[in-house]
């Protein structure tokens, strides 16, 4: 799989629409990913669709139920505190 540079994965970058590069991902991932561990992604892949969790997902408008979490300093955020300051967005980074 090919590892973009900052440069290329910068906004403005990407000229192809998404389903064109999941279509290539999808190519490198036959190409450079063993068959054993193409297999087990398939299985996880099965399970979390077969388990319904997308019909229960929220969806672009809904309103998010109120949360506290800690920060990167451990300390407790609350989502109502936040709200009162003005518009709050939240972003999910996928971990490795």
């Amino acid at each position: 799989m090919k590892w973009r540079s900052l440069e290329e994965s910068g906004p403005g970058v990407e000229r192809r629409s998404l389903a064109e590069v999941l279509a290539e991902r999808k190519n490198l991932i036959a190409k450079y990913v063993p068959a054993d561990i193409q297999a087990i992604h398939e299985r996880a892949i099965a399970e979390v669709r077969d388990s319904g969790v997308a019909g229960r997902a929220s969806r672009t408008g809904d309103k998010a139920a109120d949360f506290e979490v800690a920060d990167q300093n451990g300390i407790l955020v609350r989502s109502m505190d936040l709200l009162q300051k003005g518009r709050l967005v939240i972003c999910f980074f996928r971990g490795r």
